[in-house]
């Protein structure tokens, strides 16, 4: 009866140290892969951070230029769509 014991003693042994390797291997790959796309949402973040910098420093320099005539034409032309009327303007369908 004593070696009986000891084989079932040592059986789950045996189990619990294999269910505790597959858990920690799980729980390694689970992290492993959260953390690749935590750095993929940090990559996305410091890239919408950049543009949004360029965009301000933009503005900024929008806001420190004088409203004069060719400030004015510039606005009206990139906001407003319009154009002079001696400008031709020319569409092309061929480039997307």
């Amino acid at each position: 009866m004593n070696l009986n014991n000891k084989k079932r003693v040592n059986f789950f042994v045996r189990l619990a140290a294999a269910v505790f390797i597959v858990f920690c291997l799980v729980t390694v790959v689970t992290i492993q892969l959260e953390y690749n796309e935590l750095e993929e949402k940090k990559a996305d973040l410091e890239r919408q951070k950049l543009d949004k910098n360029i965009n301000i420093e933009r503005l900024q320099n929008d806001l420190s230029t004088p409203i004069d005539e060719e400030y004015i034409i510039r606005v009206a032309k990139e906001k407003l769509n319009l154009r002079l009327p001696e400008e031709i303007i020319f569409y092309n369908d061929l480039i997307k």
